[in-house]
């Protein structure tokens, strides 16, 4: 009983818990989301979310490495260092913010000129995601991991009550939405910021924030890029109306990372306080193969309940988006090898091994990006992208958790 009560107490399921809330909300905002807006106009707006996807790395690794060093620094009983290097983080995230405003500017013209008002108002919540990210990361370095997921299921909650701001404006509604959302979650979370410190503007600390997150950066946007290339091959060589039948598939693999994100998330900043107090990479690698069984096991489940049931509901709740069901299971496999790679990520950056993470991240991209091109060349559609990125991912997994044991069995 008392051990059942400590994992109902747990970091992980209490942060697990507002990521399952969030995961209703967000499915059903989601799905009727899609409804209202039809596969035409959803088309727009995922090709749209390409700009918050990639934007979000603008900030040449403050994020990554306030979640790494301030648990580090913790960890070494450094409390005056912590508040100096989150201030610092913050820093970096303010040039950040306006350096985005600026490349903006010139990427709307290009690549967004039917739709210059809804590409604008992207680029600015991203830049707002960018702060709210940081946020959350210095509450997770201080396990507040409550605070975290009632931030995550109320941001969620809130989305699905501005939902009908789309109903009644179309797109416009949702770009409206998305500021009211992000201007609320900002008060919220720095309005109770558990670090203080204010905003530092110092090179040195600069300097050590970009040596230290930039690696961890690369790692993040290589990942990224491979969760979004589908859609983005999609977007460029197809065109919004396939990217458009392409939104059960998108929404599916969403739902997918959120399980192997909920754990990595809660053990991440403890992996990282354990490796900082005795630097025994092959004490941390059980754990990881323990996670890597549990999520991949679960998106299992996931997976092939979404295969089954695909079909029928989504004929019978979106019939529009019917023509893209099958893209969506091919993708649906793609999912739990994501999920299984996510914890053997985690060690890896823990370890400071985020050069081999790259190069083994590069590698699965590149394979995607030469599959998903020989695809559109060959006059394939929706359906030849998501069974290269599963097939890419699949690779992405085998090569990680791999050479995460190999790792911890030559550390010992």
């Amino acid at each position: 009983m008392n051990t059942l009560l400590r994992i109902i107490r747990s970091p992980a399921a209490i942060f697990a818990s507002g990521s399952y809330a969030a995961i209703v909300l967000n499915l059903l905002q989601g799905v009727l989301f899609m409804r209202i807006l039809g596969p035409e106009q959803y088309g727009v707006w995922l090709s749209l979310l390409l700009l918050f996807r990639y934007g979000q790395h603008i900030h040449l690794g403050a994020n990554q490495s306030v979640l790494r060093q301030l648990p580090l620094l913790k960890g070494k009983g450094d409390l005056e260092g912590v508040a100096t290097y989150a201030a610092n983080g913050r820093g970096m995230i303010a040039l950040a913010s306006v350096g985005w405003m600026v490349i903006g500017a010139f990427l709307i013209p290009v690549f967004y000129p039917a739709v210059k008002l809804g590409a604008a108002v992207l680029v600015f919540v991203t830049a707002m995601e960018m702060w709210w990210q940081q946020g959350i990361a210095e509450y997770k370095t201080q396990h507040r991991f409550g605070a975290v997921a009632s931030m995550i299921s109320a941001r969620a909650a809130l989305n699905f009550a501005l939902l009908p701001l789309v109903l009644w404006l179309d797109l416009d509604g949702a770009y409206l939405r998305w500021v009211l959302l992000m201007i609320l979650m900002l008060a919220w979370t720095w309005g109770r910021n558990p670090v203080g410190g204010g905003i530092r503007f110092e090179g040195s600390t600069f300097g050590r924030i970009i040596r230290d997150g930039g690696p961890i950066l690369a790692v993040g946007l290589v990942f990224t890029v491979q969760v979004g290339l589908d859609q983005t091959l999609i977007f460029l060589g197809l065109g919004d109306q396939a990217l458009g039948r392409y939104g059960v598939a998108a929404l599916l693999m969403t739902i997918m990372l959120v399980i192997p994100s909920a754990v990595g998330q809660t053990a991440y900043p403890r992996m990282l306080e354990q490796f900082g107090r005795d630097g025994d990479v092959s004490a941390l690698h059980p754990a990881v193969l323990r996670r890597t069984w549990i999520v991949t096991a679960a998106s299992a489940v996931i997976a092939v309940v979404g295969v089954l049931a695909l079909p029928f509901v989504v004929k019978w709740i979106m019939p529009a988006y019917a023509p893209g069901i099958t893209a969506a299971q091919w993708l649906l496999p793609g999912g739990v090898f994501l999920a299984a790679s996510v914890p053997s990520s985690d060690f890896f950056m823990a370890v400071e091994k985020r050069f081999l993470h790259l190069k083994i991240s590069l590698v699965a991209v590149t394979v995607q990006l030469i599959a998903g091109l020989v695809v559109l060349r060959s006059g394939g559609d929706i359906e030849g992208i998501a069974a290269t990125t599963t097939a890419s991912f699949a690779i992405y997994a085998l090569l990680l958790v791999t050479g995460a044991t190999r790792h911890a069995r030559g550390s010992r």
